[in-house]
């Protein structure tokens, strides 16, 4: 017989729970993984349901487009965050101006008409004993027709449009209701605003008509104060890009200010062709060889007449109003608007003006031409990927048509429009292919080649 010691409570107690820690263990051991991860999902928290990410989508500004062709925004934004004016600007970029050629013809006639009555100083009319003749004035329209130009504008993303911003130098709309110079100043690297004289401002006046005229690009500086000098374009050493700020930062600028009337413009220059010659070259065909005796006019221009300007302006309920015409006349019959007018130009939140970039859209751009191997110098097609043979004898080559191409196409449809008196608000876009004889449009760059 064998006979066990009994054991003590505590003894018993620590044997039970060895017991059931190893059959536990056991137990939890032969156990599938399944189960395991079964435990563990049920006893950890569900984790929190995320949405995805929104897309991303640039911001769309408010706006409306003018009579006058221009583009207007009050938008909140655009006043208050310098980078969504800036793409707001080069969005609205990406599309070139209207250009046209407006070519009007006059003459006065003098003619005679019967009138029975006459108009006093009151305002009533009075009859007369006999009836009289009289004598006037009346402006006869001979012709006026417009060519569309847009389609010549450069449209080559690496060339156009150029983002430009006014030389320092240059009297302009930078923030103040008159115009201002920006001088070097101290510290050295910093400028300061002066207000240029009237022989300055004259003077600005006088090169930016010869700049267009001879269609230089606008952010070049006055390289000669002489007219007649015959060069058509600067040397390179004399062009100069003197601005101290570039457009996104003119936003900046723009949105930091705090004043009420403010506004920013952007204006689209077209520019590239020697405008003046070709000028003198129309001017030749039509009253030479169309024997035109009457007042003739040639405009280069924006059709509408403000459709090359972006306008951004606040929101507020006074910026709105000024901004409409008919509300403006309106102001002005009540003699309100000279009030705004001096609230504008002498508070110090009154109004201010941003008139310094825009976007430069050439009609030709002259680049040298690339060299190959050696000495060798490739074709047009080879160095532009380009159908046109604009090579130039000089180791340069052109983009886009230039002026004398142009009006070889066009003469003989100028001359026909003239002839046949025509009169039509639709540009033509469709030239006829019969060139004559004009001494003065073979001074014209590309005409004879």
């Amino acid at each position: 017989m064998i006979i066990e010691s009994p054991l003590n409570k505590k003894q018993e107690e620590a044997h039970l729970t060895s017991l059931d820690a190893n059959d536990t263990t056991t137990a939890l051991e032969e156990l599938p993984p399944s189960f395991e991860r079964a435990t563990e999902d049920r006893l950890l928290p569900d984790p929190p349901q995320q949405d995805p990410p929104p897309a991303f989508s640039p911001y769309t500004a408010s706006f409306c487009t003018a009579g006058n062709g221009a583009i207007i925004s009050h938008d909140p934004h655009l006043n208050e965050d310098g980078e969504a004016l800036y793409r707001f600007l080069l969005a609205h970029s990406s599309t070139p101006p209207t250009f046209h050629l407006h070519i009007n013809g006059t003459h006065k006639e003098t003619r005679t008409r019967i009138v029975d009555s006459h108009r006093g100083d009151n305002g009533h009319r009075h009859r007369f004993d006999e009836t009289q003749i009289q004598t006037y004035t009346e402006v006869v329209v001979d012709f006026d027709f417009r060519i569309d130009l847009t389609p010549n504008i450069v449209t080559d993303p690496a060339h156009a449009p150029v983002q430009w911003s006014i030389p320092d130098d240059e009297p302009a709309y930078r923030g103040k209701v008159y115009q201002q110079i920006e001088t070097p100043g101290t510290p050295i690297g910093k400028t300061r605003m002066v207000r240029p004289s009237r022989r300055e401002r004259k003077g600005y006046k006088l090169w930016c008509k010869e700049r267009t005229t001879k269609g230089l690009p606008p952010w070049i500086g006055n390289y000669s104060r002489n007219p007649s000098s015959s060069r058509r374009t600067p040397p390179e050493s004399e062009i100069q890009l003197k601005s101290s700020q570039t457009v996104r930062q003119w936003c900046d600028d723009y949105c930091t200010s705090d004043k009420i009337l403010k506004e920013f413009v952007y204006t689209k220059y077209v520019y590239g062709w020697d405008f003046g010659a070709l000028k003198q070259a129309i001017d030749a065909l039509i009253v030479k060889q169309a024997s035109y005796d009457g007042k003739l006019k040639i405009k280069f221009t924006p059709f509408p007449s403000a459709s090359n300007l972006i306008i951004v302006r606040p929101t507020n309920t006074l910026s709105k109003l000024v901004s409409n015409i008919w509300i403006k006349v309106l102001l002005w019959i009540t003699f309100i608007y000279p009030f705004i007018w001096l609230f504008k130009r002498f508070h110090g939140r009154g109004g201010g003006v941003w008139k310094v970039c825009g976007g430069g859209y050439p009609l030709k751009v002259v680049l040298p031409l690339p060299r190959g191997d050696g000495d060798h110098l490739p074709t047009f097609e080879e160095a532009a990927g380009s159908s046109s043979s604009n090579v130039a004898r000089t180791g340069t080559y052109v983009i886009g048509e230039r002026e004398g191409e142009w009006f070889r196409r066009w003469e003989n449809t100028i001359r026909g429009a003239v002839l046949s008196r025509k009169q039509d608000k639709n540009p033509l876009t469709h030239p006829t292919d019969t060139p004559y004889a004009n001494p003065c449009a073979a001074l014209l760059d590309g005409y004879t080649d």
